[in-house]
């Protein structure tokens, strides 16, 4: 199984807008740093409270979920 969560639309967006610009230290860059982090956590922590574990993926956003064993 793999899962992953993204940010809105627009927080994305306005991110790549951003960073396409070079612009990568202006405030919704690190916003949407912040919400992505936090919400890759709070998956994690509910999966393994199920009896799952993650693993970071080597290559893009999200997490491997495998049974815990």
């Amino acid at each position: 199984m793999h899962v992953g969560w993204v940010a809105h639309q627009r927080l994305g967006d306005a991110c790549l807008d951003m960073e396409e610009a070079g612009r990568d230290k202006e405030d919704v860059v690190h916003r949407y740093e912040t919400v992505r982090a936090a919400m890759h956590l709070a998956l994690g922590s509910i999966l393994t409270v199920f009896g799952y574990r993650t693993v970071t993926k080597g290559v893009g956003f999200g997490h491997t979920v495998l049974p815990d064993s």
